[in-house]
């Protein structure tokens, strides 16, 4: 493959990696306006909000404070986004920087493996920061992944999907899996293929749970926890009061009249 060929070849890789990036980015935005808009529905936020890509998630997370967790882990949802976008910059920029790195030395004689050690050391740093900002996004990600999810898994099964997407589709272990499977195939195709499974499953657990939580709503079997009034409630009173409701976005109808009768003789 002579030089002409080479850059050829990388051009057409760009690109068909750029339409396979917007593709899944449209799917993900799509499934996203969805999911928000049904939950929008029933804490009462205009919907039309849901089509608003990082604001709608986290409206999502402000809504859930004082619902079911004491803070708004929206801000941190935004702060992430940001170190993800940082991260992928970083790979583009690295990208860009690896392949005419990559024909200079291929082309000056030098071979493809001594090519590739001598890209990575003259990119150690960027190497090394890529990895902070992949670490802290993941672990992150793991933890609004709960935050957001786990208050509309009404059953057991559910959880059980929501935990199993977290260790294969958010704690990014199938990439583990095939860095350290390098040389077992089968192991690598297995593990991948679960990965897609599971969040494809998650996908649909989501939504509809997302969608129970709406039907139950409406027509009265649950009903939507209320704001607590944090001018009137100390810290110690504020997470009895969340630890009490489960970490539930609702609670059957019966128990949550009982549960704010009982707060309204002892806080009120």
């Amino acid at each position: 493959m002579d030089f002409t060929d080479f850059t050829d070849f990388t051009t057409g890789l760009l690109v068909a990696i750029a339409i396979i990036v917007g593709i899944i980015l449209l799917m993900a935005y799509i499934i996203n306006v969805v999911f928000c808009a049904i939950l929008f529905e029933v804490l009462g936020v205009k919907k039309g909000l849901a089509f608003i890509p990082i604001y709608n998630t986290y409206r999502l997370y402000k809504e859930y404070k004082g619902r079911v967790w004491k803070s708004n882990w929206g801000i941190v949802y935004v702060a992430v986004t940001v170190i993800s976008f940082l991260l992928y910059v970083f790979l583009v920029v690295i990208f860009l920087e690896f392949i005419p790195m990559l024909i200079t030395n291929v082309t000056s004689g030098m071979n493809a493996e001594d090519a590739i050690l001598d890209i990575i050391s003259r990119l150690f740093l960027w190497l090394i920061v890529i990895m902070v900002l992949g670490v802290v996004s993941t672990v992150f990600n793991i933890i609004l992944s709960v935050i957001l999810y786990w208050p509309l898994m009404l059953t057991t099964a559910r959880k059980v999907i929501l935990v199993l997407y977290l260790i294969f589709g958010v704690s990014q272990i199938a990439g583990i899996m095939n860095i350290t499977a390098e040389n077992n195939p089968d192991l690598k195709s297995t593990v991948n293929l679960i990965t897609i499974a599971i969040t494809i499953i998650f996908i649909v657990v989501a939504l509809y749970s997302a969608g129970d939580i709406r039907r139950q709503v409406q027509s009265g079997k649950k009903i939507l926890h209320d704001k607590l009034d944090y001018n009137s409630l100390d810290n110690i009173q504020i997470n009895e009061i969340l630890v009490s409701r489960k970490r539930c976005l609702v609670a059957d109808n019966n128990q949550a009249q009982h549960n704010n009768s009982i707060q309204n003789m002892e806080y009120i």
